[in-house]
């Protein structure tokens, strides 16, 4: 009833990246010292160097009990540490007369802990888990610091209440809920999200003093009936993160707070079963989550997450979700209707950058549904991600340089836009040519924003699993031929490019700065058992 263990493990690579730049090159390149010229060509080299260590010593104690109580007891120790060496050298013209300094920045962090918590189970009915962890953290360049990390966790099956023959088609009904504060090294979090060799100089990693402290709780409900034919589970959950870490200049913000709160539900369906085996499986489930930054600190109302691009910014706005879309709208009058200048948009420059949009997703979620049954394995999952939006500077870049058909629209007379003369306040009347209006577009931010919701055919697999006879002749258990498809279909209101992925959890999510197309994929896949 006593166990013990141990482990350790190293991750290291060393990543060295060589880029040249033609001379003739039009347009600038963003790199290390800035945004250069390029134009007589340049280059930049780029070595780096990541480490990360983990090791941990773990003890647990179960005794046996007769009565209908029983405890288990663990705890241990454990280290871990990251550290990143980045050098960077270029110069934006062939000869090397004027390279600027090259940036050599190192990073790192070591992580210590202790841990130990108490499982207490009554007769299989509830169950309560305690822990505490401790950890002491020291950031390059910052000071040590340490804090307490606690967490409690409940769960109580009602059915086990009452007798088996109260109980009628109801197997399981388990409520669970928790609380806990957890903590991110703030070192790490860092050196993740942001990179650390965005802008010019380094980083002093020593501000970001104190780790991300996350405190929230969670509640819900899952119960099967039916023999497992309906299993269902919902869960609620509320967290507020304070000192968060932002980009700030050439350092970093370590303050302010974010609330994160949602609703997940899950719902498995089995609507045929028969004796022989065979089974068909429905599956659904649906998330929501809404954010907000509460505050940023520093008497800072917004802080950008990314450099800007094409006019847009990405950023954490007190009260808004973090990932708020920024840049220039249209110049419209007190009605809505678009103001024109010899025919054509213009972008509100007077009234400067403002919240265009929010990148958040209002819900996502998925279906699958699967079959099994006389050797056949038939398997389909479709997701689908509703609401947000997201700029696409694909789009942008296709339309203002007429490369995309939407601008090979173009009518001898031109283009009659609507909206009202800047000037007169009359209807607009003045024709433009195509090339115009999409030029005029170029600098208006909200033209380019799209809806980010869509519906993926993710995957399709057949299987099918060859009979004993010719399982046996090739002497083996099982022989499993399948067919396998992704990424077979996107509806999406994002022409041109596969809106998903823009949606990532980095800090520029619904940035999209031009993409390979989507990649569907075919294969076969032959398992054998032996």
């Amino acid at each position: 009833w006593v166990s013990a263990w141990g482990r350790v493990g190293t991750d290291h690579s060393t990543e060295a990246r060589t880029l040249s730049v033609a001379s003739g090159w039009l347009g600038g390149y963003p790199w290390y010292a800035g945004r250069g010229d390029f134009s007589n060509g340049g280059f930049q080299n780029d070595d780096m160097t990541r480490s990360a260590t983990n090791a941990d010593v773990l003890f647990r104690a179960a005794p046996t009990s007769t009565s209908g109580m029983s405890f288990a007891f663990s705890g241990g120790a454990g280290l871990r540490s990251d550290n990143l060496d980045v050098t960077l050298l270029g110069s934006d013209k062939l000869s090397n007369a004027s390279v600027p300094a090259a940036i050599a920045w190192k990073a790192g962090s070591s992580t210590t802990y202790l841990f130990g918590g108490v499982e207490a189970l009554m007769r299989d009915m509830a169950s309560l888990t305690v822990g505490a962890r401790q950890e002491s953290a020291s950031p390059s360049g910052g000071s040590s610091t340490s804090t307490l990390y606690p967490a409690v966790v409940a769960t109580i099956d009602l059915t086990r209440l009452d007798s088996a023959s109260k109980r009628g088609s109801l197997e399981s009904f388990i409520l669970h809920g928790g609380w806990s504060r957890s903590g991110n090294d703030a070192t790490s979090s860092a050196l993740q999200r942001f990179g650390l060799f965005a802008a010019t100089g380094s980083f002093p990693v020593g501000s970001v003093s104190v780790p991300e402290l996350t405190t929230g709780w969670e509640a819900g409900a899952s119960l099967s009936m039916m023999h497992h034919r309906l299993t269902a589970d919902v869960t609620a959950y509320n967290e507020r993160s304070e000192n968060l870490v932002f980009p700030s200049g050439t350092g970093f913000l370590n303050t302010g707070s974010l609330a994160n709160k949602g609703i997940e539900l899950a719902l498995t369906l089995v609507p045929v079963r028969t004796p022989e085996g065979a089974e068909w499986t429905i599956g659904a489930n649906v998330s929501k989550n809404s954010n907000t930054v509460e505050s940023l600190g520093g008497g800072l109302t917004s802080v950008a997450l990314a450099t800007p691009y094409a006019g847009v910014s990405v950023e954490a706005r007190a009260g808004q979700s973090l990932g708020a879309l920024v840049g220039l709208g249209y110049l419209r009058d007190a009605s809505g209707a678009l103001l024109l200048r010899n025919g054509l948009p213009q972008a509100d420059s007077a009234a400067g950058a403002k919240v265009l949009a929010e990148s958040a997703p209002s819900w996502i979620g998925g279906i699958t549904t699967a079959y099994h049954g006389h050797g056949i394995e038939l398997s389909v999952l479709v997701d689908a991600h509703h609401g947000g939006k997201l700029f696409s500077a694909t789009n942008r870049a296709g339309n203002v340089s007429g490369t995309f058909a939407e601008t090979a629209y173009r009518p001898d007379s031109g283009l009659l836009i609507t909206g009202v003369d800047a000037t007169t306040k009359a209807a607009n009347a003045t024709h433009v040519t195509t090339e115009a209006y999409n030029h005029a577009l170029a600098p208006i931010v909200e033209r380019w924003l799209y809806d980010a919701s869509f519906v993926k055919l993710r995957e399709v697999r057949l299987s099918y699993i060859l009979p004993l006879q010719f399982v046996s002749a090739l002497r083996a258990q099982t022989v499993r031929a399948s067919f396998i498809a992704r990424n077979l279909m996107t509806m999406s209101n994002v022409p041109n490019i596969d809106p998903e992925t823009v949606l990532s959890t980095s800090p520029v999510r619904g940035l999209e700065m031009g993409q390979l197309p989507a990649t569907r994929t075919l294969g076969v896949q032959l398992t054998l058992v032996p």
